[in-house]
C-alpha cells in the first residue's frame, strides 16, 4: 500500500473507528469497525458491476450512509478513515481500479479519490486478496507467520504475498493474478481462459466445472456455495467436482512453492470450507508437482476466520496501516 506524505505523517490512534468497503463483482460488504478488528455493525449488498463506475459507486455510498445512520442511531462515533478492499487490478500509486473482470465497467476508476472527497476521510486501499492476506495475518491461521501466501478463490485466484511482514506489490498493481496460469488445453473458464486455473479453481469456475463434468444434473441456479452445500450432504458428483479442483489447485500452487517457498499458503472461501474433499487434494498434487519432501513443504491451512473474513478483509488495509504507523 503505497501512502502519499500526508497519509504517511497522519498518527491513527488505537480508538480510532472504521468505515470499511470490501468490494467485488458479486457483493459489496459494508463494515463500521475498530483498530482491533471488532466489527459493530455491517450491511451486504449486491453489487451493481453492470453499471458504470460513477453510477455504481453512488449505489455503494448510499448503502454506507444507511449503515452510518444506523451507527449515529446508536450514539457510536462517526468513522475517523476509511478502508477499502477490491478485486481487481489497483494502482496504488494513483488509488485506481485499473481493470476487473468482474467489475467489466470500471476501467481505471479512481475509487480512493471518490471516497476521499466525499467523506472527507484518508482512505487505505488494498488489492482484496491482499487485504484478505492481512486479515489472516493478524486474525487468522496466519498469526505468528511473518511469510505467507493467502489464494483467494472469488471471483479468480489470485494470491495475496506477505513477505517479511509486509505486502508484496508489483507496479501498476498486476501482482498475484495466478489464476491466468493455463493448465489445460481446454476446461472451465471461470472470469479466465478455458483450462485456466480461474476455470478449475475459482468460484464461478467450479459451479462451471460442476456442470462440465456433470451436465443436466445441477439446477439452474446453482451458486458456489449451494455446491458446497450438496458436498456437505455427501452427494458424491459435488465430491468428485471439489476433489478435480483441489487437485487442479494443488498444481496451480507450484510456481509459488518454488519462487516464494512460504512458510504457509492459506486457502479463502469458498474451498476453505471443504478441508477434506479440496485440499486434501489440492495438498497431495501439490507435493507431487513441487517434488519437495513433505517435511519442508509449506503447509496448505484453510482460512480460519470463515464467515468473518469479508467483514475484517474491509478493515484490514487501515488495521495494518495503524499497526506499521511510526
Amino acid at each position: 500500500m503505497v501512502l502519499n506524505q500526508k497519509e504517511q505523517e497522519l498518527q491513527l490512534h488505537p480508538t480510532a473507528k472504521i468505515l470499511g468497503f470490501n468490494i467485488n463483482g458479486v457483493r459489496t460488504a459494508l463494515v463500521y469497525g475498530d483498530m482491533n478488528g471488532l466489527v459493530y455493525e455491517r450491511l451486504q449488498i449486491d453489487t451493481p458491476f453492470d453499471m458504470p463506475f460513477i453510477n455504481a459507486l453512488e449505489i455503494i455510498c448510499k448503502a454506507a450512509e444507511k449503515l452510518l445512520s444506523m451507527v449515529q442511531a446508536q450514539r457510536l462515533p462517526g468513522p475517523e478513515v476509511i478502508s477499502l478492499a477490491i478485486s481487481g487490478d489497483i494502482d496504488t500509486n494513483r488509488g485506481m481500479l485499473v481493470s476487473a473482470p468482474d467489475l467489466p465497467q470500471w476501467k481505471n476508476a479512481p475509487i480512493k479519490g471518490r471516497l476521499a472527497m466525499r467523506y472527507n476521510l484518508p482512505v487505505f486501499l488494498e488489492q482484496e486478496a491482499n487485504a484478505g492476506a492481512l486479515a489472516e495475518y493478524y486474525f487468522g491461521a496466519g498469526q505468528g507467520f511473518k511469510n505467507l501466501v493467502f489464494i483467494s478463490m472469488e471471483p479468480t485466484v489470485r494470491a495475496g504475498i506477505i513477505a517479511d511482514g509486509l505486502v508484496y506489490h508489483s507496479p501498476g498493481g498486476y501482482a498475484g493474478n495466478l489464476g491466468d496460469i493455463i493448465l489445460a488445453e481446454q476446461g472451465p473458464a471461470g472470469y479466465g481462459l478455458p483450462g485456466s486455473l480461474n476455470g478449475f479453481a475459482s468460484a464461478p469456475g467450479i459451479v462451471e466445472l460442476a456442470r462440465l463434468r456433470f451436465p443436466q444434473y445441477w439446477q439452474a441456479d446453482l451458486g458456489p456455495y449451494q455446491l458446497v452445500e450438496t458436498a456437505h450432504n455427501g452427494d458424491e458428483n459435488a465430491l468428485k467436482v471439489f476433489a478435480e479442483s483441489g487437485e487442479w489447485l494443488g498444481k496451480g500452487l507450484c510456481p509459488l512453492v518454488r519462487l516464494l517457498h512460504p512458510e504457509v499458503m492459506i486457502i479463502g472461501n469458498p474451498g476453505s470450507l471443504l478441508e477434506e474433499a479440496m485440499l486434501v487434494p489440492a495438498r497431495r498434487a501439490l507435493q507431487t508437482a513441487t517434488s519437495v519432501p513433505l517435511e519442508i513443504l509449506p503447509r496448505l491451512l484453510p482460512a480460519k476466520l470463515g464467515s468473518r473474513l469479508n467483514d475484517l478483509s474491509a478493515l484490514s488495509p487501515a488495521i495494518d496501516r495503524f499497526r506499521r504507523q511510526g
